[in-house]
């Protein structure tokens, strides 16, 4: 079975929290996680690296 968790800006902790301690407490060990990206703070250090590079996302 592959366990899928969506979530998005709006999410907040304790329910990704609520979630995880679900599937381990059912030894539900192996689940993937799926965001959405979110643009670097503008005036932060990562918005300065990215327009160098030309990097949109905030993997790096």
């Amino acid at each position: 079975m592959n366990l899928l968790i969506k979530g998005d800006n709006a999410s907040k902790y304790p329910s990704f929290r609520g979630v995880v301690f679900a599937f381990k407490k059912n030894d539900q060990l192996k689940f993937q996680l799926i965001t959405n990206p979110v643009a670097a703070p503008l005036g932060s250090e990562l918005q300065k690296q990215q327009e160098k590079t030309g990097n949109k996302s905030s993997e790096q």
